[in-house]
């Protein structure tokens, strides 16, 4: 290590020094989290944009400050998404810049949306299949599809005795289906 260094960098003087060996990698080190650290970054972070005053130069340099002793990383961007969730669903008050900020983003939705109506069509879709492939074991659930048969006194039971004799390949036998094969998975 001391000669590579030597050869890089011929005006500086390397010396030999004992460097105990540790067993973390590097990927190791590179990949660790500070998850409170994080949290009380994006807190910061946060906290700067939702009470900035004006954008530019100076905004980015705070927020550059704020970052700059761990960089920019995947837990960081978490923290502060999830942050971002809490501050909105608490309603906490934005300064101009953020407000207007939220504004142009929504308008710029609102244009996308009204210029590529099937793509985003083809979005929502794909979103709420996915919000449906996961909430739908607990919705069948709810609705009263079992695995051994509607539950008593569920929605699937009245629905059942209302219908009287369950044809195949009805609404009612598909529900019950998925129910009894989703309890089994």
């Amino acid at each position: 290590m001391a000669s590579l260094l030597n050869k890089l960098f011929p005006c500086i003087p390397v010396h030999k020094a004992h460097i105990p060996a540790t067993n973390i990698s590097e990927k190791a080190c590179l990949l660790a989290t500070d998850v409170k650290g994080d949290e009380a970054k994006a807190t910061e972070i946060l906290n700067i944009l939702f009470n900035a005053e004006k954008e530019g130069k100076a905004l980015r340099d705070r927020i550059e400050k704020e970052v700059s002793t761990t960089g920019w990383k995947d837990s960081l961007a978490v923290a502060i998404l999830t942050k971002f969730e809490e501050m909105l669903d608490e309603c906490k008050p934005m300064a101009q810049t953020m407000t207007d900020a939220y504004l142009r983003a929504k308008e710029g939705a609102e244009i996308f949306v009204s210029q590529h109506p099937v793509l985003a069509g083809v979005l929502l879709t794909v979103i709420a299949i996915g919000v449906l492939y996961i909430l739908l074991p607990w919705v069948i659930e709810v609705l009263g599809f079992a695995e051994a048969g509607p539950v008593e006194g569920s929605w699937a039971a009245l629905w059942q005795s209302r219908i009287g004799n369950i044809p195949a390949g009805s609404w009612f036998s598909f529900f019950q289906r998925l129910g009894m094969k989703i309890h089994r998975l």
